[in-house]
């Protein structure tokens, strides 16, 4: 009788080696978004198994308080076939994506980027785990930044972190369409000098928090910056 209680379905990790519940298989996510979760569901993971557009589809009509997801595609080989996606949560606050090494998700982000214009928190989370033990390996550029984030024009706050195509040319990106922005994190990117701060500042009034740990900053392109002018800035890292 406890699982019929529906405060216990509010947040729901169904990534196992995370702490999450383990589900034998779709049908029975299927039953599980009808029965258990409804409308009480707010926040869900799901591992790239069971990212699929029946599910999303599913999670769409059954879920209408859903506001954050995370969509784990890190360990993916390969995705599976979106043509048929035509729905997807539309109250989404807060998306989280671990990106693959090798998959490219346009595919399954062009689907979506109509749903999403909601989005206020965006994490990015790279393999720099990964390719740091690898160093040689050709890098793929998986997501097109350039294209999401014409997409998300109410994000406050969005973390890129560990990624390693991610470059200035990203973070000016960012800074054309989000003039909300309130937080920027890019730790871990090393291909990130920072010769595209001084524009990110100038362009983003409301920015708080800039983040860029073990980036590749470079001292010529942090001295452009008219660090005087910003002075709504009240948290700064840039520890090498």
């Amino acid at each position: 009788m406890i699982a019929y209680d529906t405060r216990l379905w509010q947040v729901v990790s169904l990534r196992p080696e995370w702490s999450g519940l383990h589900v034998n298989s779709l049908e029975s996510l299927l039953a599980l978004i009808s029965v258990r979760f409804g409308p009480s569901l707010r926040y869900i993971e799901l591992p790239i198994e069971l990212i699929t557009h029946t599910v999303l589809h599913e999670l769409a009509s059954k879920c209408p308080n859903l506001t954050h997801m995370l969509l784990d595609f890190s360990t993916a080989m390969q995705l599976h076939d979106f043509n048929e996606l035509q729905a997807f949560p539309t109250k989404l606050r807060y998306l989280c994506v671990c990106l693959s090494e090798v998959i490219f998700m346009e595919g399954f982000m062009r689907k979506i980027y109509n749903f999403i214009n909601g989005l206020e928190v965006l994490h990015l989370i790279g393999t720099y785990e990964k390719t740091a033990e690898a160093e040689e390996e050709e890098v793929y550029e998986v997501i097109n930044i350039h294209k999401l984030k014409s997409a998300i024009p109410n994000l406050r706050i969005v973390n890129l972190y560990g990624i390693t195509f991610v470059d200035d040319s990203h973070i000016e990106a960012f800074s054309s369409n989000c003039i909300q922005l309130e937080c920027l994190a890019a730790n871990f990117c090393a291909k990130v000098t920072g010769s595209s701060l001084k524009l990110l500042l100038s362009r983003c009034r409301k920015l708080r928090c800039l983040l860029l740990a073990q980036t590749g900053l470079l001292n010529e392109c942090l001295m452009q910056v008219e660090w005087d002018k910003a002075q709504q800035l009240q948290e700064l890292d840039l520890t090498g």
